[in-house]
């Protein structure tokens, strides 16, 4: 029995150690994604200071 639990512990880590190899993490993407959410965030804000007017006594952003 002990035999046969070693085997399937080696089958499944080795199931594992291939698919990571393979299959690109969950984590990268989210980063990607992550950092295109970014970039349009500052763009939006950019873009909104660079047509908005400041209030009367307030210096410009610029």
């Amino acid at each position: 029995m002990w035999n046969v639990t070693v085997w399937m512990l080696v089958a499944a880590a080795s199931a594992c150690t291939v698919g990571s190899v393979f299959l690109p993490p969950y984590q990268s993407r989210m980063r990607r994604v992550d950092t295109v959410e970014l970039r349009r965030h500052r763009h939006m804000v950019e873009v909104l200071q660079s047509n908005s007017r400041p209030f009367p006594g307030e210096p410009l952003n610029r």
